[in-house]
This record gives C-alpha cells, structure tokens and sequence, in this order.
C-alpha cells in the first residue's frame, strides 16, 4: 500500500511538473515565434 502511494505521488509530481513546462513552453511559443535562435 505505502509503496503504490508513493509511486502516485512520484507520478503526480512529473505530470503537474511535464505539465507546467508544456505551458511555458507554449506561452514562449506564443509569445515570440519568430525568435527561435534568441535563448
């Protein structure tokens, strides 16, 4: 049991996080699509 509740967490963890960068990473699309190169 303990050990399915962490394996959730771990997995909530990545998706909120893969989550968050698929946002910015949108939002830095939309933003400038046009300055690939300027990083």
């Amino acid at each position: 049991k303990t050990r399915y509740r962490g394996i959730a967490k771990n997995e909530a963890q990545l998706f909120s996080l893969f989550g968050l960068a698929n946002l910015v990473l949108a939002h830095k699309r939309l933003m400038a699509p046009d300055t690939q190169g300027a990083s």
